[in-house]
This record gives C-alpha cells, structure tokens and sequence, in this order.
C-alpha cells in the first residue's frame, strides 16, 4: 500500500510538473491519435498550427497536434461538384487547400475559416475546367503555386476521353486570384515521345530542357514544391521531376531510367476519367490496365538539399540533389527491396527527414527516419493498415502523417 501511494503521488507530481499536453506527447509513438468518418488526405504544419484536409472536411490543431477540431464538415459546392480535398499549405495566416473538381479553398486565418475560391477558371480555356487539383505549395503570405490536370470536354462533362492537358496556377495575392504560370496545351493524343530526352552525367537519368515556347509534359506532374518564387519541382509518373529556376519560364524535365519498363495508370483502372502511360526506352504511350510507377514524396532538407522518394511496386528509391536539381544522388533504403509499399509520403523539418508509407502485403506501415538532413535513413514499423496519404512535422521531434483505414480517417503520431 505504502509503494502504491508513493507511485500515485509521483504520477500526481509528474501531471503537475509535465502538463497535460506534455503527457499526451509522451504518448507511445507511433500511435493513432484521431479518428474521422471519412478518408484524410494532406497535413500541413505552421508553428504550432496544424491543418489536415480530406473527403469534406478539415481538421486544425492549435497546440502542435495534440488535440484536433473540425473546422469545415460539410459538402462543398463547386462548378464541378468537387468535395475531395487533396492537398493543403500554409504560409503566415494564408493556408489554401485543393482537390478534385476544381476544387480550391483559402483561408486567411490560419485555418480557423475557409472561403471557397473559383475565380481562378477564367485563367483556363472557358471551354476546360480544372477535373483534378492535385498540389499547391505556398511560399509566403503572397505567393502559392498550385498544379492540376485539365480535360476539354467541349460542352458535356460526361466525355473524358477528349483533349487533355496540364497547368501550373499562380498567385500574387495569397490565393485570392490566380494565373496560369505554365500550360501544357490541350491535345487530342495522350502519347508523348520522350526519345528525344538527353543523357546526362547520371547513367540512370535523361534529360530535356523546354524553353518558354515550347509544351512540357506537365502530364507526368501530381506534387509542386517550391525553395523560392523562381526554383520549384514537380513530382510524378514515370519516375519523372520537372525543375525551373526561373517561375516556370523554362522547364528541365528529369526521368530516371526504370530498369523493368512498367506501365502506369493514372487514375485506377476503374477510373473513366484516367489513361494510362507505358514507359519503355523513353517512349510514352497511352495503352490499356498498367499499375503506378511514381515519385510521391520531395522535400527540402536543413542543408539546402532537395529529396525525392518512391516507395512503391518493390523497388524502393530515396534521390537527393545538392545542386539545385541538377544532379542526383541515390541514398540507401533500409527496406527490403521485395516489399511492396503504397505511395510513400516525405517531409523535412530542419536536420530532421520522414517519409512514411504503407507496406501493403505486412499490413504495416513503414517509417523511415533520417536526423542528418537525409543522407542516412533508419527504419521502423507500425503495426496497423492503413494508406498513407501525407505526413507533416511540427519540430524535430513530433510528427504526424494522415491517411485512411477504410472508411475512416486517421491522424497517426510517426514521431
């Protein structure tokens, strides 16, 4: 009885003197620490302000992550019937957040509120309409850049199989009004001829520099991030990264050499408003059923390097560059190469790197940790089945990803 009462009087001790908050954060990691009814697709972290989004709703914490409320939780209403958002950033009090169906809302509160933005469609053919906002990065209280895929569908929403094209949108004002920074121009052919992509110093990668008349294939492009106003990247299929360092002026587009051509599909195969690529000899074309072959992860490290990551289909790939996207070098991937991940999801935080991803057939999750600005990568498991579907730090030390259990959502403390 003695020790009994000595152990409650510590535990007593040690709430008055850690807080409660700082007994949550002692809380086994990793660990599920919210739940929701539907699938959460993005976090974003900014100071101790954490917003996460996903199928009708958004989520926002105040204190770093501990606690969560829903801000948003209803059936947004766009031109397209959008509802699903996909990815979201914040910068100062302005945090926008895309998805599907020209979706696209702005808050100028840090998250508290959200308004509704559609003026950025008189920037795209009035005869097109953005059918899949798929990443938006944004750099200050004035500048964001978003990317997304466009379909002509010359009147009738329903015919996805026309012309078909990609944009890069920008602002000036904290995502109030927005301008097309880089078209792809709308084509009625989903084949793109890569063969004339250039060898570089890396036997594993070809390049092309596009200059500001002519058409990159932003097709290949999912994320967006950028250093600055002028540097930025894309990330996509085919093992591909698009860099400017210019605002888009000019594009390079990487692809890495895929030693066992696959096939990728965009979308799913259930999908009507999907296509396909088949990667072989730099070639693209547009064929039947293929499964993804993607970069799905990139981030900024402590030392000014960029990392980009794929986790998927067995062959697992971690590249950094510390020459603004010239050159890259490949770091070792403490995973079995034979497992089979979902689409990884990587974010930086000072000397301090994650990527977490699903590892499909263990029905686990894969956590992999670098504290040396990515060079060196540790790995550990999470027992439990769930897609990963993004992952934000708030410092070194705490990190969260979201994701999915099917059907609910779930925020999951990685670090």
């Amino acid at each position: 009885m003695k020790k009994s009462f000595i152990f409650g009087l510590f535990l007593i001790l040690a709430g008055l003197t850690l807080g409660v908050a700082d007994i949550a954060k002692a809380a086994t990691v990793p660990s599920v620490i919210y739940t929701y009814k539907s699938s959460l697709e993005d976090i974003t972290c900014n100071g101790s302000i954490c917003v996460a989004v996903g199928n009708n709703v958004i989520l926002r914490s105040t204190n770093k992550g501990v606690t969560w409320k829903v801000v948003l939780a209803k059936k947004l209403s766009t031109p397209n019937d959008g509802s699903n958002l996909k990815d979201v950033d914040c910068a100062d009090n302005i945090c926008v957040a895309v998805g599907s169906g020209a979706l696209m809302v702005r808050s100028t509160d840090s998250g508290k509120t959200w308004k509704i933005i559609n003026n950025f469609l008189v920037a795209l053919n009035a005869d097109s309409f953005t059918s899949d906002l798929s990443g938006v990065d944004c750099l200050n209280k004035n500048i964001c850049y978003a990317v997304g895929r466009n379909f002509h569908h010359g009147g009738d929403i329903t015919k996805f199989e026309l012309a078909y094209g990609s944009v890069i949108l920008k602002t000036t004002d904290g995502g109030l009004t927005w301008n097309v920074a880089r078209r792809q121009k709308e084509t009625a052919s989903l084949a793109y001829n890569y063969s004339n992509l250039l060898p570089t110093s890396n036997p594993d990668m070809y390049e092309k520099l596009y200059t500001a008349s002519e058409e990159p294939a932003l097709v290949t492009m999912k994320k967006i991030a950028c250093k600055n106003e002028m540097e930025c990247y894309g990330i996509g299929a085919q093992r591909s990264i698009l860099r400017t360092n210019d605002g888009w002026q000019t594009v390079t587009l990487q692809q890495f050499k895929i030693d066992n051509p696959v096939k990728v599909y965009t979308n799913g195969p259930d999908d009507p408003s999907s296509f396909g690529y088949a990667v072989e000899q730099n070639i693209v074309s547009v064929p039947q059923k293929v499964s993804r072959y993607n970069f799905t992860g990139i981030g900024f490290s402590g030392d000014g390097g960029v990392i980009v990551e794929d986790m998927g289909d067995g062959n697992h790939y971690i590249y950094k560059s510390m020459d603004n996207g010239i050159t890259w070098q490949s770091i070792n991937v403490p995973l079995a190469q034979s497992s089979r991940n979902g689409g990884g999801q990587l974010t930086c935080y000072k000397q301090a790197c994650v990527i977490v991803a699903q590892n499909i057939p263990a029905k686990k999750i894969d956590i992999l940790t670098s504290l040396n600005k990515g060079d060196t990568w540790t790995a550990k498991t999470y027992k439990k089945r769930a897609s990963i579907n993004g992952v934000a730090c708030v410092d070194m030390k705490n990190c969260f990803a979201v994701g999915d259990t099917i059907p609910r959502g779930v925020i999951i403390k990685v670090r």
